[in-house]
């Protein structure tokens, strides 16, 4: 019985002591070394896409199984043709009116953009596989496309390079003709969206939260670490999960203004606390035996993402901007409460320089933290949920369109939430239908007739 799962593989390109984790397939046959050597080829890609990938190929070799199709079998036919009936089930499902599914896959409707970039990651493989075995034809060519794609092409084109640094150094010649093909296999385009919920955490809770949310029944002071994680979400902007890479050398006193800088290290290339002078890695090696924690399977309690954010000074790090500003004040204070009454000290056997731990010591986790944050947010009688802003997320949220309100201009938001693109701020910053309309009902009050 033919069978694919997910495993965890080292992979080694010699005889020294460094080995790469990848999440690995594993199939009847063995595991897909081709795999593990793109994803290797990839490995500066975030353990996010890794995962993505690794999971688009399972579902290919599933749907392959499903229908003994051979994969490379007259490549430049079959697997043209494989790959279309593939994206056609990832579009509308593998199951009929009578709720029947002779292949036994069951897979349900897939939304278009996960349908989009299941495909994505599977044309970028197969496109690895043309190279290295010099294929005459990849499966998903390119082949010429018609003038209202190359159309629609360009217009992709010119508002992904409107971003991009030193663009005018692009190949002019080279571009125009990739223009002007299109892959003969693709999907349904997603829709755009512009999100009509409110997902940022409500300003007249936030109080509540910090005072009473992190408070357990019959204590007198409050949880000054949750509050602190808090605070570097809200009056920050950080992500969740930066937060859990700042060390506690990070948090320095502004003497001057009475308030805390924080500093948010890339966890692996940023430079280490003094006097050691060194990158994160090989300090997180050689002085605790650990490693950078966006490089830890997701699986394992240590892991926390990494975003790949704007750093802005050439240590390798970026500071945290509190809005409003005198939050950096209440923060100092609170972090010195943390650390004289309620910071847990690191065990002897499991030593580290993370600035957050948990009751025995060991670094705080995103996934307690979460728990902790959604016990709190029902204590102040609200529910967790993405769609109401009330997850940690919703922080985030709240900090961009705070900064809209204080009147900062669009490059001074993606400076302050640490974006690459001065266009990835938007989806924090637009504003619902009903705050338009009150807009437009308070213009109309103050407009003389």
């Amino acid at each position: 019985m033919s069978y694919v799962l997910k495993a965890n593989c080292k992979y080694k390109t010699d005889k020294t002591g460094s080995a790469h984790e990848f999440p690995c397939i594993l199939t009847q046959s063995g595991i897909l070394t081709s795999h593990v050597q793109y994803l290797f080829t990839n490995r500066d890609k975030s353990l996010s896409w890794i995962e993505k990938s690794v999971s688009s190929i399972i579902l290919l070799i599933k749907y392959i199984d499903a229908n003994t199709l051979p994969l490379f079998e007259n490549q430049k036919i079959t697997g043209v043709k494989l790959l279309e009936s593939f994206t056609v089930a990832l579009n509308v499902g593998t199951i009929d009116l009578n709720g029947h599914d002779p292949s036994g896959l069951f897979w349900k409707v897939r939304s278009t953009q996960d349908a989009h970039v299941i495909l994505n990651h599977i044309t970028q493989y197969t496109d690895h596989l043309s190279e290295i075995n010099d294929y005459q034809f990849p499966i998903n060519r390119f082949t010429k496309a018609s003038y209202i794609e190359e159309k629609m092409n360009w217009c992709s084109y010119y508002h992904r390079q409107a971003g991009v640094f030193l663009n005018h150094l692009e190949n002019k010649k080279s571009t125009a003709e990739q223009m002007k093909k299109m892959r003969t296999v693709r999907s349904t385009q997603p829709e755009k969206n512009a999100n009509e919920k409110v997902l940022r955490f409500p300003e007249d809770k936030i109080e509540a939260l910090l005072n009473y949310g992190f408070k357990k029944k019959g204590e007198i002071y409050p949880n000054y670490k949750n509050q602190l994680i808090t605070m570097l979400m809200h009056y920050g902007g950080l992500r969740l999960s930066e937060v859990f890479h700042i060390y506690i050398n990070d948090i320095i006193c502004d003497y001057k203004r009475n308030e805390a800088v924080v500093r948010v290290f890339h966890p692996s290339m940023g430079m280490s606390p003094e006097p050691y002078n060194q990158l994160r890695k090989t300090y997180l090696r050689e002085q605790y035996g650990l490693k950078p924690r966006h490089e830890y399977s997701k699986s394992l309690r240590l892991h926390s993402g990494w975003k790949v954010p704007l750093l802005t000074n050439k240590k390798k790090y970026f500071e945290v901007i509190f809005a409003p500003s005198n939050t950096a004040e209440l923060f100092l204070k609170t972090w010195i409460n943390y650390l004289k009454y309620q910071r847990i000290d690191p065990p002897t056997n499991f030593q580290h320089p993370f600035a957050f731990t948990n009751s025995e010591g060991l670094p705080e986790t995103i996934k307690n933290f979460r728990r902790m944050h959604e016990n709190a947010v029902c204590q102040i009688g609200l529910t967790p949920s993405q769609y109401e802003g009330t997850n940690c997320h919703g922080h985030r949220h709240s900090y961009g369109y705070r900064l809209v309100q204080l009147g900062f201009k669009q490059v001074e938001i993606q400076k302050a939430m640490h974006h690459k693109s001065p266009d990835s701020c938007l989806v924090y910053i637009q504003p619902t239908s009903e705050e338009i309309r009150e807009k437009m009902r308070t213009l109309e009050a103050n407009k003389p007739y």
